[in-house]
């Protein structure tokens, strides 16, 4: 969890720390949320300025004007290493605003994994970097936009699934190793991530919507702790709208939170905008690396597990005030 990593952080002053998005996004808005609610936007704001005037001639004073908010790190954290899902670049910018360098990279568990990488020298926040120079890569079928699937061939890629040949034969093809992730080359040979293949929500005018995308503006609403977006289906079965489902750090109403979303969204086009909110009760389930499992399905199973362990903990927390209650009786 959060609390535990920057527990660990302040206790064990790491200078460099690897992260996947979710965790670094999550710091991001537990800074500016304290930030705010010291009443200290407007101060900030102005060192950011200040800090990035004296940058561009040359003189670094980062660490020395947001000492205050390193300390929560540690003091020592220099670097801040990213992967496993695409970054918001406004997220990226921020951490190296304040003295925290963030590079982000792309790579994938088949190419042993890292594919791409920004470093030292050059980091575009908008992009996961330029490839290693042991690879070769591609856009398959890229649209008129130049996303398609990102490909890859070299000594890095895996020589297959073991003892799974078709699955294997369906990801490698003619050397190339097809990534099922979606992306564009820059004309700084640099890539950008779209999303994954299997997330893409196929409307029925057409459009291919990328919901990475557009949960990245969701996020930056500072109540959204997760979002998942997805294509609503209408009577005959096709996807035609897009769903928001939330989960919030402090209670609103849909309606609310699509208000919200509205503003949040406002400079996407008509297609990618969200008609519908769904609000959960609690956080998604996630893999190990803390990514959210798009996909889960909640079985009845998995409903009834949540609901006795919510009934456990009211029982615990009224047993344990029925002992206090009869204490403070026997007292009286």
């Amino acid at each position: 969890s959060l609390p535990a990593i920057l527990k660990n952080l302040v206790i064990y002053k790491p200078s460099y720390v690897y992260v996947v998005p979710a965790i670094a996004e999550s710091m991001y808005k537990r800074i500016l949320k304290n930030i705010k609610k010291q009443g200290m936007e407007e101060q900030f704001n102005e060192l950011v300025k200040k800090s990035n005037e004296l940058r561009a001639q040359g003189i670094d004073k980062r660490r020395e004007f947001f000492g205050f908010i390193l300390e929560g790190f540690g003091g020592k954290l220099k670097k801040i290493v990213c992967g496993g899902a695409p970054i918001r670049p406004e997220v990226a910018k921020f951490f190296d605003d304040i003295g925290l360098d963030l590079i982000n990279g792309y790579g994938i568990t088949e190419c042993s994994p890292l594919v791409c990488a920004n470093h030292d020298m050059y980091n575009d926040f908008k992009t996961v970097g330029i490839k290693l120079p042991c690879i070769e890569w591609r856009i398959d079928h890229p649209n008129d936009e130049g996303i398609g699937e990102i490909c890859v061939k070299g000594d890095i890629v895996m020589i297959g699934y073991y003892k799974q040949p078709e699955l294997t034969a369906e990801v490698l093809r003619d050397g190339w190793f097809y990534t099922g992730d979606y992306g564009y080359i820059n004309e700084k040979d640099q890539l950008i991530i779209s999303g994954r293949k299997k997330n893409v929500i196929v409307l029925n005018n057409g459009k291919n919507v990328y919901p990475e995308e557009i949960e990245g503006y969701i996020q930056d609403i500072d109540y959204v702790n997760e979002v998942i977006v997805s294509g609503e289906k209408d009577k005959d079965g096709n996807e035609s709208s897009l769903t928001a489902e939330v989960y919030l750090e402090e209670k609103k109403t849909p309606s609310e939170v699509l208000k919200s979303i509205k503003k949040a969204c406002v400079e996407l086009p008509i297609y990618k905008q969200i008609t519908k909110v769904k609000i959960r009760d609690s956080e998604f389930p996630k893999t190990s690396s803390n990514k959210i499992k798009r996909f889960f399905k909640e079985t009845s199973e998995t409903v009834k597990e949540k609901t006795e362990s919510m009934l456990e903990t009211v029982s615990e927390k009224y047993n344990e005030y029925k002992e206090n209650k009869e204490s403070d009786d026997k007292k009286d």
